[in-house]
This record gives structure tokens, C-alpha cells and sequence, in this order.
């Protein structure tokens, strides 16, 4: 899972336009932690060469944290999990459909 998809829940949550579960409530940055420990993910950190990235990615979509996100799954040959259809504007772009 992204980092910045993690920061985007955590500003939404900052908000009061997301509830985060109490063990991330309690200690955010541990309870993502054990979360995604819990069900086998591993966070994907924000380099250089995604950063870099954004620079030719086309603005099909608006959100700069998608956009990174977007970026990211591009530059690592991931699939992104959306159900955000301007996703499927990115050609060459793996999206799973949720």
C-alpha cells in the first residue's frame, strides 16, 4: 500500500471526514503498521523516480495524492485497487476494480 494513500486517510481523518479504526486513533503510525502487517501488505514509500514520474503523467485526474499513487503503480508495474474510473484514462495503468 502506498504511503501517500496512507496520508491521504490520515488528512481526510484530520478532517472529520473519515473514522480510522481505534488502534489507528491510538497510535496512528503503529496502527497502520500492524494493519498492514496483519494482512500481508507492505508499504511502498515515496522515491525519487515516482516523484519524478508525476512530471509526464497526463492530468487525467485532479487529486494529487491519486495522481502519486497513480505514479507509483506505474513506475513499479503495480496494480492500483479503485473504484475511481478516471484510473482507466492512465494507459498502461494494472487497475483492479473495487
Amino acid at each position: 500500500m502506498s504511503t501517500a494513500g496512507i496520508a491521504e486517510l490520515c488528512i481526510k481523518s484530520s478532517r472529520g471526514k473519515l473514522k480510522l479504526p481505534i488502534e489507528i486513533q491510538t497510535d496512528t503510525a503503529a496502527g497502520f503498521a500492524l494493519i498492514l502487517e496483519e494482512n500481508s501488505i507492505s508499504p511502498l514509500a515515496v522515491s525519487l523516480t515516482h516523484a519524478a514520474k508525476l512530471r509526464d503523467l497526463p492530468r487525467h485526474h485532479g487529486d494529487p495524492f491519486d495522481r502519486l499513487i497513480i505514479a507509483q503503480a506505474m513506475a513499479e508495474g503495480l496494480t492500483v485497487v479503485t473504484h475511481d474510473r478516471a484510473f482507466a484514462r492512465y494507459d498502461g495503468l494494472a487497475v483492479l476494480w473495487a
